[in-house]
């Protein structure tokens, strides 16, 4: 049987458990959602020259309770985004001793920043997609760590503090700037030169705390994380320290939310990322609301300059000035229509890997596009 309908099977399977069930001891939740995109030049975020309605997501989130203090925690997710492709998100069980002490063990949700645990979901935040700064296939998080952690809620006075403590390893998207040459053996060069090559951090020792501030609405937060790069260790046969920090901000008042995060991942003597976004929507109605989005990153090739050179250069770095219209039928499903302005080439190129090739040996890589993305998100 193909992933894709075993998938299909395991969801329908425990739908109709959990319909059977006590709702004190399962409940199912879902999300998911569906866009369409063109660009004017370039590839972004699934909008492409052509344009690009296969673009569909859905995820099932099962939670049970065999008993008191015992939850098993599962989520699978499938995606079109041509490759068809299905996840497992996160599996793990979670001990409550009390609400400062929750134990969690095995393919946990990532505590990182203000999305990290609500990366697909949709419709808590203003824009089809998250911010490629902190959220994007360049190695700052993933959707999830493999091993233990903690974490728990401390409240003093109008002070309330989540923290999370973990430990393990992280496996993620990572998209490489450099795609391998058209003539490659296998290589389609008519195909997307979009490669997601994928991360692996090993003895990762991480954490999260965030504060909610007697400022009503204002929310302050800090992540970091240090581990050993195998990615990198693969291909140099030596081993690199990675360390990534994320600073965070959030205020959410009546119709307003501002949104801000910046973060730093370096893996020692060989690259750097430094990154972040800027983030606001309004509530003009209780329907309409409007989003602007401001998002930045830096590639330092500290480790290998020389790979960097003429067009090559603008692989290194991104910048997308974003505008949003949502109109929202209920709190569970928003209508969106985004447009996006974006400079340099890391989460941008040509739609395949012939067009991107033939610029790079011209040396007219287009570094500057921009893109219209409609869709739709829901959630239960």
């Amino acid at each position: 049987m193909k992933r894709s309908a075993f998938a299909v099977t395991v969801i329908m399977f425990l739908a109709a458990f959990a319909a059977q069930a006590d709702d004190n001891l399962i409940q199912i939740h879902g999300f998911g959602g569906w866009s369409y995109g063109r660009a004017k030049d370039l590839a972004f975020l699934g909008a492409t020259k052509e344009g690009n309605a296969n673009n569909a997501q859905f995820a099932l989130n099962v939670v049970a309770r065999p008993y008191e203090r015992l939850n098993i925690v599962s989520q699978v997710n499938l995606q079109t985004a041509n490759s068809n492709q299905v996840d497992l998100d996160y599996a793990f069980a979670e001990w409550v001793a009390s609400d400062r002490v929750k134990l969690r063990i095995g393919r946990v949700k990532h505590p990182l920043g203000l999305y990290g645990e609500v990366f697909d979901v949709g419709t808590v935040r203003p824009f089809q997609y998250l911010p490629q700064s902190i959220y994007g296939p360049d190695g700052f998080t993933a959707k999830a760590y493999n091993g233990a952690g903690m974490t728990g809620l401390l409240r003093r006075g109008k002070w309330e503090l989540q923290y999370d403590l973990y430990t393990g390893e992280i496996d993620g998207d990572y998209a490489i700037p450099l795609p391998p040459a058209a003539t490659a053996v296998g290589v389609d060069v008519n195909a997307s030169p979009y490669r997601n090559i994928g991360l692996r951090y090993r003895n990762v020792f991480g954490g999260r705390l965030q504060a909610s501030t007697p400022v009503d609405g204002l929310l302050i937060g800090a992540s970091a994380y240090s581990a050993n790069d195998h990615f990198i260790t693969s291909v140099t046969n030596r081993k690199v320290a990675r360390t990534v920090v994320v600073g965070s901000a959030e205020y959410a008042r009546g119709p307003v939310t501002l949104r801000t995060e910046w973060g730093r991942g370096e893996s020692e003597g060989l690259h750097t990322h430094k990154g972040g976004y800027v983030e606001g929507s309004w509530r003009v109605t209780p329907k309409w609301q409007l989003a602007a989005r401001y998002d930045k990153v830096d590639f330092d090739p500290v480790g290998f300059p020389n790979s960097f050179k003429g067009p090559l250069g603008q692989l290194k770095d991104h910048k997308d000035v974003a505008f949003g219209v949502n109109y929202w039928l209920t709190s569970s499903f928003v209508l969106r229509a985004d447009y996006h302005q974006t400079d340099g080439n890391r989460f941008m190129y040509p739609d395949t890997l012939r067009e991107l090739q033939s610029a790079i040996a011209a040396g007219k890589l287009a570094s500057s596009s921009s893109a219209l993305i409609v869709g739709a998100q829901f959630s239960f």
